[in-house]
Formats: structure tokens, C-alpha cells, sequence
């Protein structure tokens, strides 16, 4: 049986858990709630150019916050995903409360598998957004 490290290809970036999660973390504090109010009932967002995309969506699923991240490539408006990240979020403290679900093409992965494949999409430039706020009313 080969370790991780014998598995993976000679100057392959190989991620920590913890790098992975503080990635993951960034990209939904700086990018993904970017500009958001505190109070937000949900946040989507798509970052994209003519050949790749990244698309976060975040809402408060039962009382909780739950955020997703979808990306992959575009060609010509038709869209093939290649990964995704679910998780619970604490919006008082900016982290994951729990994981639900990371995959890449199709099968369950590490987390750090994900946010490796993911890397060169966090960059994209964001191509539209939307938001909207709880409804505090009674």
C-alpha cells in the first residue's frame, strides 16, 4: 500500500486538513459573504469566465446556516461540474460547524482533495450575485 505521499505525483501541492478548512474559510468570508449583512437568510454568488465557473450559495437551512460551493468548466453556456463542498456554518464565528458532503467527479473525497481541484477556480472574477435579508418581522 503506498502512503499519501508515494501516491501523489512528484510537485503535486499536497494540503493539510486545517490549510484546506482555512482556504475553505477565506473563500467564504472574503468572497462568498463578501459585502453580505450579518443578517442574511441567503447568498448566491457565481464567479465564472468563458471556461470555468464557481458557484456559492449560502442560506439558512432549519435555523443554521449551510453553505455550498459548486465548480468545475463552461464551454459555450453548458457546464460540467467537477466538485463540491457542503457544509453547516456558524455565522457568529465564521467556521464550519460540520461537513456534510465533499466530492470530485462524482465520488466522496477528503476535504483537502476538494479545496486542491478547486484552487485555480477561487480566483475567478465574480459575474453575478444576489442576496436577501431574514425577515426579523414578527
Amino acid at each position: 500500500m503506498l502512503s499519501r505521499h508515494d501516491a501523489a505525483a512528484p510537485g503535486d501541492l499536497l494540503l493539510g486538513v486545517e490549510t484546506s478548512l482555512n482556504t475553505l474559510r477565506s473563500f467564504v468570508v472574503e468572497r462568498g459573504l463578501a459585502a453580505s449583512r450579518h443578517d442574511w437568510s441567503e447568498v448566491v454568488r457565481t464567479f465564472s469566465d468563458s471556461r470555468a465557473f464557481v458557484d456559492f450559495s449560502a442560506h439558512r437551512a432549519s435555523g443554521r446556516p449551510r453553505v455550498l460551493i459548486e465548480f468545475g468548466m463552461q464551454d459555450q453556456g453548458e457546464r460540467r461540474t467537477l466538485g463540491f463542498f457542503d457544509a453547516f456554518w456558524d455565522a457568529e464565528q465564521n467556521d464550519f460547524l460540520r461537513i456534510e458532503a465533499a466530492a470530485l467527479e462524482g465520488a466522496q473525497v477528503d476535504v483537502d482533495v476538494v479545496v486542491r481541484s478547486l484552487m485555480p477556480y477561487m480566483s475567478l472574477p465574480l459575474a453575478a450575485t444576489s442576496s436577501s435579508e431574514m425577515n426579523t418581522e414578527g
